[in-house]
């Protein structure tokens, strides 16, 4: 019986994970979730104030080898485009507060919508389980009516 007992508890745990990771994720060509935040420089951020414009949110982390390779292409990009139409805002999962500050100052970001979020694991973050993060790093385009266009894969070539 406390075998059959564990057995069970473990299939409970499997399917409520299951639930929690895949509930409420973005699609594409639905409305894209909403971001609310703290920017790095204490400014107050909502997602939905950039409508009308293409959004790339890009998930990185400092820790994160393959996003630090791929960050310079990201201030290349954002040095070529045309800043009334297009934005990018940043999300960093960080295992300690202020840690992404480092590479940011290392690669002088050009942008200023900066997030740092302070999370243990990638999947567990509100915004990375409402995009469905579960690795990073992750871009999204968002078009100018704040519906989610695709998941990228690298940087974009131009808009």
């Amino acid at each position: 019986m406390n075998r059959m007992f564990s057995i069970l508890f473990f299939l409970l745990l499997i399917v409520g994970a299951f639930y929690y990771f895949n509930t409420g994720r973005a699609k594409l060509g639905e409305q894209s979730p909403e971001v609310k935040a703290k920017l790095v420089n204490g400014e107050s951020f909502k997602l939905a104030d950039l409508k009308g414009k293409t959004v790339y949110l890009i998930f990185w982390g400092s820790w994160c080898p393959p996003c630090r390779a791929e960050l310079p292409e990201w201030v290349n990009y954002y040095k070529t485009i045309n800043h009334d139409s297009i934005e990018i805002v940043s999300i960093a999962l960080e295992k300690k507060q202020g840690a992404s500050s480092r590479v940011a100052t290392m690669l002088n970001f050009p942008w200023k919508y900066q997030i740092e979020e302070v999370s243990g694991f990638v999947a567990t973050n509100e915004f990375s389980r409402k995009y469905g993060v579960s690795d990073i790093p992750a871009a999204f385009k968002i078009n100018p009516d704040g519906t989610l266009a695709q998941k990228v894969g690298g940087v974009p070539a131009h808009d």
